[in-house]
């Protein structure tokens, strides 16, 4: 049954009616019923035997490759269990007919584990969640926690989490998952709930030190939480710091056999690390990636040791010439091997020989090979005879069973010469910097915030735990090994995927710079107590390459996974700076934001640090969702590249910071820096609430309560920029002299003692900083409450605005300086004009058309623009409302390419090139790459034109688009991108109004609708309501031969000749194609009806001398015809139960399908061929 319903994935991803399962979520919920009903006392007794082994899972028993008779001895049955090794599917259920079912399923409909029940629960979730409500399970676990009552919620827990590592079921998924879910974020999705997320890989490639301390590991193990396999470990060259070197304390390694055998004398270092992550559950490593090219490096010993008892199935330990005999004693798992030769033969025939490689009782999996050979010593030739060896020799030797026989499988053996020293893909940044002494303004926080944290110590030995706070910090991640940070991470994320590489992530805890570290130092001198939820962004280079940027997907899925671990602040020190604030990608980065604004999460962003320069908005400050924070002195002098419209100003000039190894200080300055000491002046505030208690407890939530609270510290007219040493030095040591009149004079508030007296005077001081707070709401009531009057004050000084930039542009052109920039006076919002007037009077027209760069007076301007008379009709009323004056005396041009001497193609050329924004070379190459290569994937719809100049001749629109989609697609195209981009949206701004367009204005239209995907419905909307507009399905009309259709009175297509009728009919044929392809993927209405010209495609083919371009796109009519019907009997929603009664429905879609690839394929082979 599931093999037939494998054949249609719908059937597989239906969810039932009540409770919204599918047959996998149905799967392993039948699973467990049969397991509690036929196989109790079983189930039982296997489970008691898993836990009564847990207290020895840091065991790792060391085991022959071999037995004497040259049999691997593969770790199966409960000695696995007894040493510790946990291995998924080793029990009797790995042949239960349940399993076998749920493997099915997810085979044929790997896209299940993904859908989430009524529960909100995907599959892997939903077997979790049954286990654990087993009696038995529950039984095993009670007894478990009753042996350890020192402990019993922890000793659940970790009951809890070996019974469901042990599993089949969820063994298998959690291990499908991260094997072959195509994207990472797929993989967590799909086994976690968000903000419960564990670690699928670790990698410490990025560590911006070599040595570490022994206490490092430890430290990470507060905040990561591994999975029991994982996708890679990837470690660089790096040396544990002996213990002795540090504080003499004792530790516990993980006990080993043989550990009473003498060390080797090569480095034994990772031996430590794999032990840690052995004992955080670690049991699988698809890949291990070991950069070991020191001198000495690790010892074959230590190899072994490090990683026997795993199951590492990729092995890539980048030691030169390594004796093959040290993979097949670590593991018997290994599939691929990559290996590094020095060039001496010796070693390469030891490779070769019966006892190597090539050895199928030593690596029973092995399945490829890579070889990475230098040039050693010898010749070219001799080198090569030595690699042909090499090659044939494990081949040879693969090839052979145990009996003689041949494999049904040999190894792939791949010999690349290797011209470099053995590198990793990783750059490795060492920081440096300590402090001497603090300025007043951040004195004056620290020495608060210590009084604060020595109050809060107190209140807990008295049983009164202050909440400690969340903040997340989304940056490049920080350096865990900085010990006055790494007590206070609270968990943490990696978004940043290498570069080349969609499977290796870069680890949060290991940044390849300091700028996030830094961020987090500051925040935590300045705060007491608190957590850090790390995420780590992904980075791209700039084009000049002197800067960092970014990505807005990976911010937006930061901001979303720190909402969900409930963090109070979020700090964000870095802009992204568009042209392009409506893509996709920013749009998922607003909802993100808007989303934790709405949980009352207060956020800070940095603004722009590049001043009245920038012609680019900066986000996420732009949205008004996050407090923009700018760089001022310490004394609060506003940098002067810092705009006026920031909300706050806090110190950002030459703040000195304390580097990871503490030993000297780096002064840092900017924006971003500003925003960190934001972060930690609001964690200060909302700790001291919280400390408190009582009716302060929720003081300061959100970012409204603080934004008043800044403002009630601030002085001055701009009231921007907090001055703390007045408020949380001066104003409380005057309260603490008013409740202490006999206490000393200057009180040390670090030192202060936390009595009775004092806190009092904390209390005072918090209620003078709400009072001041409640003025400022009031004062801010009284600016909101201004008169109606205001739209058009705005309105009269825009027109004076516009007047002063025009006269001075006058001025300057004819001068050497260059022309003002655009005026920032924005468009205010339409809703902004809706507001009721008090009186009845005559209410402005709307503004209906404006641009990204309209300002109020555009607006008023395009609305007084005269209107032509119309007669007396109902209509009238409707016109005058609506100002559709566009849509009136409308033609479209003839199509322009037959015809060198039209007044069109005779027209000075306005477009990029002419304007001096985009170099003739550079426009010339982007033209040639789309018509050489990108046209020919979408029916070829600039085919016509085969140079540069007849396109710009043509259509603007049309050459702006070609160039667009190009700089698009090429690697270092972003800046030409953000140009013709900018262009591009302009000239379709005006099409949406113009008088006479071409058919090469529509082919622009086209292009940038298929191609360029966060405007491709906005675009191809307004193509296809012009389209409509200018009759373009007229052409069928033409071309069919119907003359009553063509001869209509009023036609707008005034076209002579079959060529540019035929090149409007494949355009309007293209818009149809792209509408219904959107309208499928969006689940909207399509804006085509039952159009006479889409319906009758076969009467276009049939009157034509049809090409491939014709053939191309009549089938894909027909195919979207049939889909049509697909859609029309089932809907759009997919989740949606499918009748038995449907199968002949769906078996008769089936037929049409296969009918239309036989039929279309052969047409287009022939096409071709003739």
């Amino acid at each position: 049954m599931i093999e037939k319903c494998g054949k249609n994935l719908q059937m597989l991803e239906c969810q039932a009616n009540t409770n919204h399962d599918t047959p996998l979520h149905l799967a392993v919920k039948k699973l467990d019923s049969d397991i509690e009903q036929h196989q109790e006392d079983q189930t039982e007794a296997e489970l008691h035997a898993i836990v009564q082994g847990l207290d020895r899972m840091t065991l790792r028993k060391t085991l022959p490759a071999v037995d004497g008779t040259g049999t691997p001895k593969l770790p199966q049955g409960s000695s696995e269990q007894q040493d510790g090794n946990i291995r998924p599917n080793d029990n009797h259920l790995d042949e239960s007919p349940a399993l076998t079912n749920v493997k099915l399923l997810v085979q044929a409909c790997p896209e299940a584990l993904g859908i989430k029940n009524g529960q909100n629960r995907t599959p892997y979730q939903e077997r979790e969640h049954f286990l654990q409500e087993l009696p038995s399970f529950k039984k095993a676990v009670a007894d478990y926690a009753a042996k350890h009552e020192s402990d019993k919620k922890a000793a659940e827990q970790r009951a809890q989490r070996i019974l469901f590592v042990e599993d089949p079921i969820a063994s298998y998924i959690r291990s499908y998952c991260i094997r072959n879910s195509k994207t990472r974020e797929k993989t967590m999705t799909r086994l976690y709930r968000s903000g419960q997320e564990r670690h699928i890989e670790f990698d410490l490639a990025g560590m911006p030190r070599s040595v570490v301390p022994s206490s490092y590991l430890e430290q990470l193990a507060n905040h990561l939480r591994f999975e029991s396999i994982l996708k890679y470990v990837a470690l660089p060259n790096m040396t544990i710091e002996p213990v002795q070197k540090q504080k003499r304390r004792e530790r516990n390694p993980a006990p080993r056999s043989g550990v009473n055998a003498p060390r080797p004398k090569g480095r034994t270092d990772l031996i430590k690390v794999f032990d840690w992550l052995w004992q955080n559950g670690v049991r699988e490593i698809l890949k291990v990636m070991v950069v070991d090219n020191k001198d000495p490096p690790h010892a074959d010993s230590a190899i072994v040791e490090a990683l026997e008892g795993f199951k590492v199935e990729e092995w890539d330990w980048k030691r030169v010439d390594l004796c093959s005999d040290v993979i097949s004693n670590a593991s018997l798992f290994v599939r691929e091997a990559s290996l590094y030769a020095s060039g001496n033969n010796a070693v390469m025939m030891g490779w070769a020989s019966a006892e190597g490689l090539g050895n199928r009782v030593k690596f029973p999996k092995l399945e490829k090979v890579n070889i990475f050979v230098r040039e050693g010593l010898e010749d070219s030739e001799t080198w090569e005879r030595y690699n042909r060896a090499l090659k044939q020799g494990i081949e040879h030797h693969a090839s052979k069973q145990r009996d003689g026989g041949c494999s049904e499988k040999a190894i792939d053996v791949q010999i690349i010469p290797d011209m470099n020293e053995v590198s990793f893909s990783s750059e490795f940044l060492n920081s440096d910097g300590y402090i001497d002494h603090d300025p007043a303004w951040i004195t004056s926080v620290r020495d608060f915030a210590t009084f604060l944290k020595q109050g809060a110590n107190l209140q807990e030995t008295e049983g009164k735990k202050v909440t400690p706070l969340r903040i997340a910090i989304i940056d490049d991640g920080i350096d865990a090994t900085v010990s006055n940070i790494q007590h206070r991470i609270g968990g943490g994320a990696t978004f940043c995927p290498y570069p080349h590489s969609s499977d290796l992530m870069n680890p949060y805890f290991a940044p390849s710079g300091d700028h996030g570290t830094l961020m987090a130092q500051l925040i935590c001198r300045m705060c007491p107590d608190a957590r850090l939820y790390i995420a780590r962004l992904e980075e791209l280079q700039t084009l000049k390459g002197t800067g960092r940027r970014f990505t807005a997907t990976s911010a937006a899925k930061a901001v979303k996974w720190a909402t969900d671990c409930g963090v109070d602040i979020i700090s964000m020190s870095w802009t992204i700076q568009t042209a392009a604030p409506n893509s996709p990608e920013m749009e998922e980065l607003r909802a993100a934001i808007s989303n934790a604004s709405q949980q009352n999460i207060i956020m800070f962003c940095s603004a722009s640090d590049q001043g009245s320069h920038n012609t680019e908005a900066s986000y996420p400050g732009n949205w008004n969702l996050c407090l923009r924070v700018g760089g001022a002195t310490f004394t609060g002098e506003k940098l002067m590249w810092v705009e006026d419209s920031v909300e706050f100003w806090f110190p950002g000039h030459s703040a000195p910071l304390r580097s990871s190894d503490a030993k000297s200080t780096v002064y840092e300055s900017g924006s971003s820096v500003a925003t960190a000491m934001a972060s930690g002046l609001a964690g200060v505030l909302i700790y001291c609430a919280r400390l408190l208690g009582g009716s302060h407890q929720q003081s300061f939530r959100g970012q409204e309560c603080i934004t008043r609270a800044f403002r009630a510290m601030s002085s001055g007219n701009e009231r921007k920029f907090p001055r703390t040493e007045e408020i949380l030095s001066k104003k409380f040591k005057e309260k603490i002299k008013a409740r202490n009149p006999r206490g000393t004079k200057k009180p040390d508030i670090a030192s202060l003692e936390w009595n009775e007296e004092n806190k009092k005077a904390l209390e005072d001081l918090f209620i003078y900083i709400k009072r001041h707070c409640y003025l400022e709401h009031c004062e801010a009531s009284k600016l909101q409450s201004a008169p109606a009057k205001v739209v058009s004050l705005q309105i009269n000084m825009a027109e004076d605005l516009r007047n002063l930039h025009v006269a001075i542009n006058n001025i300057l052109a004819n001068k050497p300086q260059a022309p003002l920039g655009p005026l920032r006076t924005r468009l205010i919002a339409p809703e902004s004009f809706d507001s009721p007037s008090p009186a009845p009077s005559p209410t402005p027209p709307s503004p209906v058309a404006y641009g990204p760069n309209d300002t109020l007076l555009d607006v008023y301007i395009k609305e007084s623009d005269s209107v032509e008379p119309l007669n007396q009709i109902p209509i009238k009323s409707l016109y005058e409302i609506t100002r559709l004056k566009s849509l009136r005396s409308r033609q479209l041009s003839p199509v322009s390419l037959h015809d060198e001497t039209s007044p069109r193609m005779q027209q000075p050329l306005r477009d990029l090139v002419s304007e001096g924004r985009l170099d003739l070379e550079d426009a010339e190459r982007l033209t040639q790459i789309f018509l050489n290569q990108t046209d020919h994937f979408l029916y070829g719809i600039a085919s016509r034109f085969k140079d540069l100049e007849s396109i710009r001749r043509c259509s603007s629109l049309l050459f702006t688009a070609i160039c667009t989609v190009s700089a698009l697609h090429e690697p270092q195209g972003e800046a030409l991108f953000d140009i013709c981009s900018s262009e591009l949206r302009r000239l379709i701004s005006e099409f949406v109004f113009a008088a006479q367009v071409s058919i090469e204005d529509f082919q622009g239209l086209c292009i940038a609708s298929f191609w360029l995907s966060d405007i491709s419905w906005s675009v191809s909307s307004l193509a296809i309501r012009r389209a409509m507009e200018f009759q373009l399905a007229r052409s069928f009309d033409l071309i069919v031969g119907d003359d009553t259709a063509s001869g209509r009175s009023g036609s707008r297509l005034p076209l002579s000749n079959p060529d540019d009728a035929l090149c409007c009919l494949r355009m309007w044929y293209l818009f149809f194609i792209c509408d219904r392809h959107l309208s499928i993927l969006y689940g909207r209405p399509s804006t085509f009806g039952d159009e006479v010209s889409v319906v009758k495609w076969q009467r276009y083919l049939d009157a034509i001398s049809e090409t491939s371009t014709d053939v191309r796109l009549a089938s894909q009519i027909e195919l979207l015809l049939i889909l049509d019907e697909v859609i029309a009997l089932f809907g759009i929603r997919s989740a949606v139960r499918i009748p038995v009664s449907f199968q002949s429905r769906l078996e008769g879609f089936n037929h049409q399908l296969d009918r239309w690839i036989i039929t279309w394929g052969s047409r287009y082979d022939r096409r071709l061929s003739g």
